[in-house]
């Protein structure tokens, strides 16, 4: 059961990397977040090129957070690798994205530690 509700989480978490894709695509408007051509909080100019790179960047985070979370909902023997893969890219991806993707850092930071915790628990365990 706590399983799944991790994985509700990190298909959140996806979800909400989707939205990084669709603003700096410029495909949609979504209040709370701005497109931006900048990052770490204005102190780096990418323009727009690099606005679209960051961008396919959120995109790509969705898309491997949603197939850790949907290995998660399957129990299938590769999600926490998957999910260890999404967390270490999606957290420099949300650290370029600060102060509004300052949320996604810590849920990064917490599913690194909860792995971590995980396979320490069952390495002592074993």
């Amino acid at each position: 059961m706590l399983k799944k509700v991790a994985a509700v989480i990190v298909m959140g978490h996806g979800l909400i990397h989707l939205m990084g894709f669709l603003v700096q695509f410029q495909i949609a408007e979504i209040e709370g977040l701005s497109y931006s051509n900048t990052v770490l909080s204005g102190r780096l100019t990418i323009g727009a090129s690099g606005a679209q790179v960051l961008g396919a960047l959120w995109l790509l985070a969705a898309l491997v957070l949603l197939a850790a979370a949907a290995g998660m909902f399957i129990d299938a023997a590769w999600d926490r690798r998957v999910l260890l893969g999404a967390a270490l890219f999606s957290l420099p991806v949300t650290i370029l994205g600060w102060p509004d993707s300052q949320f996604g850092v810590l849920v990064n930071i917490l599913i690194l530690g909860a792995l971590f915790f995980i396979r320490r628990v069952e390495k002592d365990a074993g």
